[in-house]
C-alpha cells in the first residue's frame, strides 16, 4: 500500500481515525506509514511519546 496522508483516504472510517490521531498528537500531514508505526510500537505510550518519536523520525533521528 502506497504512503498517504491521512487527510487524502477515500475511506472515510481509516480517515477520520487518523485525523482524530492527528489532532491529538498536533501533527499535520499524519502518514499512514506513521499510523502503522504507532500501531507496532507505540501502543500503551503517551500522547506526548507518541508525537516526539514521530517528531524524531521526521528528523531523522
Amino acid at each position: 500500500m502506497p504512503v498517504k496522508k491521512v487527510d487524502d483516504l477515500k475511506d472515510s472510517e481509516e480517515r477520520r481515525a487518523g485525523q482524530q490521531w492527528q489532532q491529538a498528537l498536533g501533527i499535520p500531514d499524519l502518514t499512514t506509514r506513521e499510523l502503522d508505526y504507532i500501531g507496532d510500537r507505540h501502543q500503551g505510550s503517551s500522547d506526548h511519546e507518541i508525537r516526539q518519536a514521530i517528531l524524531d523520525r521526521r528528523q531523522g533521528k
